[in-house]
């Protein structure tokens, strides 16, 4: 246990969290990686066996991770990343 807590130190170290959004059980936090500056989210569910999936969107803006960040407390993204079914139309889930 104390292993993995130093492991999720080093990630920690690795990004500054700029803002986070909760509903329910599920957590989303907009983070910007130290060294490359890059923008991510990351999601986790407390209701979940794993400790939450981080993706980095290395092209895109604050705004583009806060939606992503958004549409996973409500619902329409998973914890994986990927945006449920029949939900692609909604709040801009489309653009690429």
């Amino acid at each position: 246990m104390a292993q993995e807590m130093e492991k999720r130190g080093e990630v920690m170290k690795e990004y500054e969290i700029y803002s986070e959004y909760w509903e329910g059980t599920k957590t989303a936090k907009v983070v910007r990686h130290n060294e490359h500056k890059y923008w991510g989210v990351h999601l986790s569910d407390s209701t979940s066996d794993n400790k939450g999936f981080l993706m980095w969107h290395p092209t895109k803006s604050e705004y583009w991770c806060e939606d992503i960040a958004e549409n996973f407390c409500q619902g329409m993204v998973r914890e994986d990343g990927s945006v449920r079914e029949n939900m692609y139309y909604v709040r801009g889930l489309h653009k690429a």
